[in-house]
């Protein structure tokens, strides 16, 4: 069961960070009650200001956060740093009928705040690694099974799949 939480965890981690770089946008009333938006605004024009440290949130939103369709989002409040790598994530977390919360432990929360903290990723402060802000924070339904099943895709055809050569390289 552990094993199977931290993959779901893992799995929902690696889809909110690919949706993050993908620059997904959403509603502003999807927030929940916080008014913090799920994805920062995509900069996909001339950049707001400088950003020194990479991370894609300009160095002013991270010193004086900002205001998307009216909603402040406070980055300085939430820890943001213009000279280490912030990531922000939303964690929504499933509770089963019965009541019982699919939420990640703080214990596997802080396991990937050390993680993060740990990447090989230099800073322009002299440090290394990325400063990930997991925020857990709605309950959503219980739904078995997310995403398409194995029942719906297409067979596989014929050949599809080649064998590799390993000996070649």
């Amino acid at each position: 069961m552990h094993s199977t939480m931290l993959f779901k965890c893992f799995f929902s981690l690696t889809a909110i960070i690919s949706l993050l770089f993908c620059s997904v946008p959403i509603r502003a009333e999807d927030a929940g009650d916080s008014g913090l938006l799920l994805f920062m605004p995509a900069m996909t024009t001339s950049p707001l200001s400088r950003d020194s440290d990479g991370d894609g949130l300009p160095d002013r939103w991270e010193l004086h956060g900002y205001t998307q369709n009216g909603v402040f989002v406070d980055l300085p409040a939430l820890g943001a740093n213009p000279w280490r790598k912030d990531l922000f994530v939303w964690m929504d977390y499933m509770v089963t009928p019965g009541s019982t919360s699919l939420a990640p432990p703080q214990s596997v929360i802080n396991n990937i705040v050390a993680v993060f903290n740990n990447a090989p990723v230099a800073n322009p402060d002299g440090t290394t690694g990325i400063t990930i802000h997991p925020i857990l924070k709605n309950q959503v339904p219980y739904v078995q099974t997310l995403g398409v099943s194995s029942s719906q895709l297409p067979p596989a055809k014929p050949g599809a799949c080649k064998a590799v050569n390993r000996s070649k390289r």
